[in-house]
């Protein structure tokens, strides 16, 4: 990484800073190859963003989820473009996060309201446990991540997300009709 390149060999040469750039303005996480304090050569390493993310977010958000926050540990430049293509705005978009900095991310949104926090590996096992429900993505998670979570989605498909947020949105209407028509019946007697 740029980190370990610029203590390796002090100044990062000007061929590899612009191929830098153009994997970082790709959406692609750089990795640097090299021997000693030679740079050999820049590879870029990209997630695609599944088909099925922007439509499961724009179903959220239209269900009432009042804040889409994307927290992550890849570059700025590579969290802007993946963020664009899910429709976030640049503002709910934080980057280059230790997973320290992913519980504080977290605690500072809970002073906003309920949080809701989904991941899949060892670095969001903290902010997991933070957010009032936890989502693991269980088929990509880690163990960590799963024991952690609240809940477990069998599945990589973030349209699941929107199936298991009915779901509670359901079972939430059906313990407050309960629970009204419990009291009502105490009352009544």
């Amino acid at each position: 990484n740029r980190t370990m390149l610029t203590a390796t060999v002090g100044t990062i040469p000007g061929e590899v800073v612009d191929a830098l750039q153009k994997l970082d303005a790709a959406g692609a996480t750089p990795v640097i190859v090299g021997q000693g304090t030679t740079v050999l050569g820049v590879i870029g390493v990209a997630d695609t963003v599944r088909a099925s993310a922007p439509a499961a977010l724009k179903t959220l958000a239209a269900r009432g989820i009042k804040h889409l926050v994307m927290v992550t540990g890849d570059s700025k430049a590579v969290a802007q473009a993946v963020g664009a293509k899910l429709g976030l705005a640049p503002e709910d978009i934080r980057a280059e996060l230790l997973p320290e900095d992913k519980v504080r991310v977290v605690e500072e949104l809970r002073g906003r309201g309920v949080v809701a926090f989904v991941g899949d590996g060892v670095n969001d096992a903290g902010a997991l446990a933070t957010a009032q429900v936890g989502v693991a993505m269980g088929a990509a998670g880690t163990d960590v991540a799963i024991e952690t979570a609240d809940v477990a989605l069998l599945s990589d498909d973030l349209e699941r997300l929107t199936v298991a947020h009915k779901i509670a949105q359901t079972a939430n209407r059906i313990i407050r009709q309960n629970l009204i028509f419990a009291v009502g019946i105490m009352l009544l007697m």
